[in-house]
């Protein structure tokens, strides 16, 4: 490959300048950056919803211990009202 680069007369730009150089690395840094972040939001997305699941499970088991609860008072009353 590198022969074929050498032998088909490829050389160096020489209009390549630092700014050239100095804008590609920036680019290159802030890329990484912005992914590095990107996973940090996503890990965080997750971390949340992972204990909002657990926080609306919990929800639903109060719910139905609230429900059993209602349906024991009831049946109570109901009994007390048909004496």
């Amino acid at each position: 490959m590198v022969a074929f680069i050498l032998e088909s007369g490829l050389r160096f730009d020489g209009t390549i300048t630092l700014g050239n150089i100095i804008t590609a690395l920036t680019f290159i840094f802030l890329a990484i950056i912005a992914w590095r972040d990107m996973n940090w939001r996503v890990k965080n997305l997750e971390d949340w919803r992972k204990t909002h699941e657990i926080d609306a499970h919990a929800r639903d088991e109060l719910i139905g211990r609230v429900e059993l609860a209602l349906t024991r008072i009831t049946t109570i009353f109901e009994a007390r009202k048909a004496r």
